[in-house]
C-alpha cells in the first residue's frame, strides 16, 4: 500500500501541474463562456456549436497532458524499484482525485453561471454543454462521468504505447471501440426508460471501469 501512495504523491509532486490544471479548467469555462457569448450575439449564424466543440478541446488537452507523462512516469517507477502494479494502482488513485477535483469545480461554475443569471448577460454554457440533472449530486456525477472515462482511457492508451508501441496502440483503438460499443448497447438495456442523465453517467464509466480493467492486464507485460 504505501508503494501505492508513493506512485499518488509522485503524481502530484509538481505544484505547478496541480496550479496549471486548475487554471486550465477557469480558462476552459471562460472561453466556453466566451464562445456561447458569440453565438448568442450572432443569433446563431456564426460560432454555432463552437461552445460544444471548446469542451472536446479540453478533454483531449487533458487527455494528451496525462498519456505524454504516464509513458514518462511507468519506466521511471519501475527502474526505481516500484513495481508494474503498484504504478497502476497509485495512477488510476490519482486520477480519481483529479476526477473529484474537476467534477467539483465544474458543479461551482455552474452555481456561479446559475446565481449570476449566466454570467450577468443571460449566457449559458455548462448549463447547456452537459445535461441537466436537476439536482446537484447528480450534477456533480453528470461532470465527473467523462473523466471517469478519459483518465482509464489515457491510461490504457498509455501503457498499450509502452508495450507495443504505435502500431499495437492503432490496433487496440480499434478493439476499444469496438468494446465500448457492446458496453453501450448492454447499459442502454439496463437503463430503458431511465433519465437520460443516468443513461449518459453509466455508459462512461461503466466504458472507464472496461478500459481500467484492460488496462491491468497490459501493464504486467510492459517492457520498461
Amino acid at each position: 500500500m504505501s508503494s501505492v501512495l508513493d506512485i499518488v504523491r509522485l503524481q502530484f509532486l509538481d505544484r505547478r501541474i496541480l496550479l496549471g490544471t486548475a487554471l486550465g479548467t477557469v480558462v476552459f469555462v471562460a472561453l466556453g463562456v466566451g464562445l456561447s457569448a458569440v453565438d448568442v450575439a450572432s443569433q446563431g449564424s456564426f460560432g454555432r456549436g463552437f461552445a460544444s466543440g471548446v469542451v472536446g478541446g479540453w478533454y483531449g488537452a487533458v487527455a494528451a497532458v496525462q498519456f505524454t507523462g504516464i509513458v514518462r512516469q511507468l519506466p521511471f517507477t519501475v527502474a526505481m524499484g516500484r513495481s508494474r502494479s503498484s504504478f497502476y494502482l497509485g495512477t488510476l488513485l490519482s486520477f480519481l482525485v483529479q476526477v473529484l477535483f474537476h467534477g467539483v469545480l465544474l458543479s461551482l461554475a455552474l452555481a456561479v453561471e446559475r446565481a449570476t443569471g449566466g454570467w450577468g448577460a443571460g449566457i449559458a454554457f455548462l448549463g447547456t454543454s452537459w445535461a441537466d440533472a436537476g439536482n446537484p449530486v447528480g450534477q456533480f456525477l453528470v461532470f465527473a462521468a467523462p473523466f471517469v472515462l478519459t483518465f482509464p482511457m489515457v491510461l490504457l492508451a498509455a501503457v498499450v504505447q509502452v508495450r507495443f508501441g504505435g502500431v499495437g496502440l492503432a490496433v487496440a483503438a480499434v478493439f476499444a471501440g469496438a468494446g465500448a460499443f457492446f458496453v453501450l448497447i448492454g447499459v442502454g438495456l439496463l437503463t430503458v426508460g431511465a433519465p437520460q442523465t443516468v443513461f449518459q453517467s453509466l455508459m462512461l464509466a461503466a466504458i472507464g471501469v472496461l478500459y481500467a480493467v484492460v488496462g491491468w492486464f497490459v501493464v504486467q507485460r510492459a517492457a520498461v
